[in-house]
């Protein structure tokens, strides 16, 4: 049996052994965007060029789109710099709304332990900065975790999850702290080592922390409305090398808008408003550190895999069927304790997740061979979810 390395593993005063983060500054301002989707056709050029052409500093930037609950963007200084530039020309009705606040992305992921499910990792890192009482946004991708929390709260949220886990921080931005790839549903876990060389990895006793500002703590959940939503899910994450060749694919998934069951694009040309479709669409994409990371529908997924064989290229796939659960009603944002609360019970009934923040809702996907268990356990939590 390998032995992990002692800057890999840590224990608590009481003997505890504690998990093992990696975690990383991506990005230290974000802003958070939102637009109804009737004006989508108004916004396609510039956000095609933030997906495609991004500003030289650019780091980070997801787009989910919904047909219920229209277009959520979290974008880095250079993109909101591009959007609020682009909005100039248009009548205030259509300025999409920016949230005030900024919020620090936070990277995540396993340390030597690796092959941990992604519940494990949401579940115990939402629930303990919950207990602190901070607000959090969360979004799960095929490799590694990103958690947002509001600037004010960054070195209180890095100290709160150092009294729960083995921090280790990664702060000069060259290195990215990549966990194993993370462990099919129903995999045993399997150790491997955390490197122990590279100036990229430091513990959180050098991490040089300030008090900030008393902030006051947000406020917790009340009940949560949960619905499921019947269409299949997939995830692919793509090699950013590969974007100029997926360049034209992507951009026609972007315009591809299915009407009364049958695919149907919206040529660049037409100007007409863009209509909610007959059938639910879900289509998110992540842009950060070296991946693209996409959550399709299936018709979408297919066409993806038929892209990589085209193309001759490498694309990382989950290849099972994922369903969404969505999160209903108004949260604010300084709502603690939502991505706990969900995760956790899932977590805690043996149920892999990924979870999906955006400026309205929330989303969680659970392995479709789950969802059947995955709802009779929120249901036998009555207290604290409603399920429809």
């Amino acid at each position: 049996m390998s032995m992990p390395s002692p800057l890999a593993r840590g224990h608590s005063p009481g003997g505890e052994s504690k998990m093992d983060i990696l975690v990383r500054l991506a990005e230290p301002s974000l802003f958070l965007v939102s637009f109804p989707r009737k004006h989508l056709r108004s916004y396609t050029d510039l956000i095609l060029r933030l997906m495609l052409f991004p500003p030289r500093d650019a780091s980070f930037f997801t787009y989910t789109e919904t047909s219920d609950d229209g277009i959520s963007l979290f974008v880095d200084k250079a993109r909101i710099k591009c959007i609020r530039e682009g909005m100039e020309g248009m009548p205030a009705e259509m300025h999409a709304t920016i949230c005030q606040t900024s919020w620090a992305c936070l990277q995540i992921s396993h340390g030597s332990q690796g092959g941990c499910s992604t519940s494990d990792l949401v579940a115990h890192v939402s629930q303990c900065l919950a207990e602190g009482g901070i607000s959090i946004f969360y979004t799960s991708t095929l490799n590694t975790d990103y958690v947002m929390v509001s600037n004010p709260s960054v070195r209180r949220a890095l100290r709160t999850l150092k009294k729960r886990f083995n921090l280790i921080v990664d702060y000069d931005g060259h290195s990215t702290p990549r966990s194993p790839a993370r462990t099919p549903v129903g995999t045993p876990k399997k150790a491997s080592n955390i490197p122990a060389k590279g100036n990229f990895l430091q513990t959180m006793d050098s991490f040089a922390v300030e008090e900030e500002e008393k902030m006051p703590k947000g406020k917790p959940v009340s009940k949560v409305s949960l619905e499921v939503l019947s269409q299949s899910l997939f995830l692919v994450s793509i090699d950013k090398r590969y974007l100029e060749i997926l360049a034209k694919p992507l951009i026609g998934e972007f315009f591809r808008f299915p009407q009364g069951g049958k695919g149907q694009r919206l040529e660049p040309d037409s100007k007409d408003e863009i209509s909610t479709p007959a059938q639910p669409r879900f289509f998110s994409y992540t842009d950060a550190d070296d991946e693209i990371s996409l959550i399709l529908n299936a018709e979408a997924y297919a066409r993806i895999q038929s892209y990589q064989t085209k193309y001759r290229m490498t694309l990382q796939a989950e290849s099972i069927e994922w369903k969404a659960i969505r999160v209903d009603g108004d949260w604010g944002f300084d709502e603690v304790g939502l991505v706990a609360a969900i995760s956790t019970a899932l977590h805690e009934s043996g149920i892999d997740l990924f979870y999906l923040s955006t400026f309205v809702r929330d989303f969680v996907l659970v392995p479709a061979s789950s969802q059947k268990k995955a709802e009779d356990e929120l249901k036998k939590r009555g207290q604290v979810f409603s399920l429809r």
